[in-house]
């Protein structure tokens, strides 16, 4: 086996084709001296563990390897790309062909390797040359170091706006951009081809084009440039594009830096216009406490000298009731009973004030006890009346509890109040969130006399009555309490209404995380 072994690897090693194995994931793990020699690769550790399907674009060859085990290509290899199966070679230049046999073999896959650029060169005709040549999207030419076009495709001709191949044959090529012909030239003599050389050339009509080329220089045994090979394209749009799109950048930037000394200027007005507003708020704020002190004061130094009216008019009204005519009797009850309603308003704008100034705490409030408290509260009026109450479970709120009773009494005492004749009242109290979970819905409906829609909006405000003494008590300032009861905890207040059908009065506590 040894000597069996010693001979495969000297036939291995002394083969003139060129051998290379590669493991069952593709990984090349050996390559014999011949295989080196055509990639001029100096050693095997250069290229040890190249993956063949990742270097070899098989295509459906590759199943085809794995059913026959064999398969032959010849792979183009472009060596001014410098790599193809690990193969570098300095000595070539453009399109090279490799020929690769390769064989699936028990540890892998065996290949054999040619380099038979020469064989494939010759077999390419004439026909199929000039076939490549002439559909080739890009304009192919070839021309002598002056400019002399020696040959062209028809890419070529379209390009620079000749009438025909006969008529671009033979022309100067240099013209279309002296300068730029000039500059090309002296640049291959040094570099020997050049890709991407971009300038703007003019067409046989005058037309402004912009081109890309690649181009390689053919010279002689004396090294001098003789011929120009290469292929142009025509990359005009694009450049006015990028010309437009430079030009449109440019404005941007303009209007950007316009449009950002626009927002600095509104930025800062804006915030001289927070500042003035704070002002306003801290002006507003002082002017509403002073209001409400001067409300407070005002209503509380009121009482006394109403008190007095009021004392001396039931004592004119006990000692003298009866001894003086019909209309001064009459007279005095009108005094009792202005003083009085003077009294309750005065009452309730002094509470009105105090919903600002007493500012309480607040506490888990479980609104199920509150309703409880303010029922409990109106027993006499609920039982005179024959009132029914309900409440669905309600929740608990951050609230001022003290506040919420207030809330809760007021509603059914106007429920029980403004009640038709011929039925019981019947008030219903429930609570739901809103769509968001932001803040919970209360609602109290009740079958009373309700009210027409342009009324809903001016019951809330402060002494506001929509029905004479005689008919309904009160001072018109309950609803005006609830109102700034609710928004002081953060939440609103309205009411739907249908005359003699009923009204639902509704108001929101936002959802607080305990």
């Amino acid at each position: 086996m040894k000597q069996s072994n010693d001979k495969f690897r000297e036939s291995f090693e002394k083969s003139p084709i060129g051998i290379i194995f590669f493991d069952k994931e593709g990984n090349l793990t050996d390559a014999n001296q011949s295989a080196l020699e055509i990639g001029e690769i100096p050693s095997i550790d250069d290229v040890i563990g190249l993956n063949i399907f990742n270097e070899v674009d098989m295509g459906s060859k590759e199943d085809e390897l794995l059913e026959k085990g064999l398969i032959n290509i010849q792979v183009p290899v472009n060596f001014d790309d410098n790599k193809k199966l690990g193969i570098y070679n300095t000595t070539l230049s453009g399109i090279a062909f490799i020929d690769l046999t390769i064989f699936v073999i028990d540890s892998g896959f065996l290949v054999q390797i040619q380099d038979i650029t020469e064989r494939k060169k010759g077999e390419e005709s004439e026909e199929k040359y000039r076939s490549f040549f002439e559909d080739d999207l890009t304009g192919d030419f070839i021309a002598t170091h002056e400019g002399r076009v020696i040959d062209c495709n028809s890419s070529f001709v379209g390009i620079y706006g000749f009438d025909n191949r006969e008529q671009a044959l033979n022309s100067d090529i240099s013209k279309f951009n002296k300068s730029s012909w000039i500059n090309l030239i002296a640049r291959l003599k040094n570099e020997r081809k050049i890709r991407d050389y971009q300038s703007w050339h003019k067409r046989q009509d005058g037309e402004k084009i912009y081109i890309i080329a690649n181009v390689v220089g053919t010279f002689n045994d004396s090294d001098e440039l003789i011929q120009v090979k290469g292929y142009i394209f025509d990359e005009t749009e694009r450049k006015k594009a990028e010309e437009e799109l430079k030009e449109s950048r440019d404005h941007l930037e303009e209007k950007v830096e316009e449009r950002a000394a626009e927002i600095a200027e509104a930025n800062q007005q804006l915030k001289e216009n927070e500042q003035l507003l704070k002002e306003a708020i801290t002006n507003l704020e002082r002017s509403n406490e002073e209001l409400q002190s001067f409300a407070y004061i005002t209503s509380h130094d009121l009482q006394e000298p109403l008190r007095t009216i009021a004392s001396f008019s039931q004592l004119i009204e006990r000692r003298y009731k009866g001894q003086l005519d019909p209309d001064a009797d009459e007279f005095l009850e009108f005094i009792s009973s202005a003083a009085k309603r003077m009294k309750d308003m005065i009452q309730g704008l002094l509470e009105y004030s105090r919903i600002g100034r007493v500012e309480k705490g607040f506490v888990e409030t479980d609104m199920n006890l509150k309703v409880e408290k303010a029922v409990s509260n109106l027993h006499t009026s609920i039982d005179e009346s024959n009132a029914e109450i309900f409440h669905d479970p309600l929740p608990e709120v951050i609230a001022d509890p003290d506040q919420m009773v207030r809330v809760f009494q007021n509603f059914i005492g106007n429920g029980i109040k403004f009640k038709k004749p011929q039925f019981n009242p019947r008030i219903h109290i429930s609570a739901k969130p809103d769509n968001k979970g932001k803040e919970w819905i209360f609602s109290v409906e009740d079958n009373g006399i309700g009210m027409e829609k342009q009324y809903t909006d001016k019951i809330f405000e402060v002494f506001k009555r929509l029905h004479t003494m005689d008919k309904y008590e009160g001072t018109g300032i309950g609803l005006a309490i609830i109102k700034r009861i609710i928004e002081r905890h953060g939440g609103r207040i309205w009411v739907e209404s249908s005359f003699d059908v009923g009204s639902t009065f509704y108001f929101t506590i936002p959802i607080k995380n305990k």
